[in-house]
């Protein structure tokens, strides 16, 4: 199927063989494993979905990837390398690392990321990061369920005069000035001049 331009698997669908979506015109895949949780199903869809798109990205074609349910450490790596991406959807719980979330940080083409990261440490985050190098250098559009403090962590890592998109999501129950003023303080630098689009999930 060499025109396929969008692809979803769902379920076992994630269990489809990786040839049979081979196609240099692909930009977009969507990926719901439909686990939460590691297990030997999520084992065996996230070790095909790896082998998809290691088989893909000999075509350097994807251009968005959205992916929900438990990854593997091979699909967790494996995610570290497509850095042709534009748009990456990382609803994956806890099986989120770290060092992953810190390593799309020097994705030279990425506009739009949405993740679920409530369990990553700021400091472990900041920690990860790459260093003399410009991060997140073209990011424009972020949405991110997690801690303040990560909050922070990632708009510090942002170049100024991109965000022009932000949804944060906490359920950290301290509300008011005290509690948000590091994460406006840094919003207000950031992206004073650019950011049209701001919503607060709390």
């Amino acid at each position: 199927l060499p025109n396929l331009i969008s692809v979803t698997l769902c379920r076992d669908g994630c269990l489809s063989s990786a040839s049979w979506i081979l196609s240099n015109q692909l930009r977009d895949l969507d990926v719901d494993m439909r686990a939460a949780s590691d297990s030997k199903a999520s084992r065996a869809r996230a070790a095909n979905v790896a082998d998809v798109l290691l088989v893909q990205a000999t075509q350097n074609s994807l251009l968005k990837f959205k992916i929900r349910g438990w990854m593997t450490p091979v699909l967790d790596s494996t995610v570290r390398t497509l850095v042709s991406l534009r748009s990456l959807t990382l609803y994956t719980g806890k099986s989120l690392t770290p060092q992953t979330l810190a390593s799309l940080a020097s994705f030279p083409n990425l506009e739009q990321l949405s993740v679920h990261a409530s369990h990553i440490d700021s400091s472990d985050f900041a920690s990860a990061l790459p260093v003399d190098s410009t991060t997140f250098p073209v990011l424009h559009t972020l949405r991110i369920r997690g801690q303040r403090a990560l909050f922070c962590a990632l708009l510090e890592a942002l170049p100024t005069g991109n965000l022009r998109s932000l949804y944060l999501e906490t359920e950290e129950p301290e509300q008011g000035l005290v509690a948000w003023r590091e994460t406006f303080d840094l919003l207000v630098a950031k992206a004073s001049d650019t950011l049209i689009d701001f919503t607060l999930d709390q």
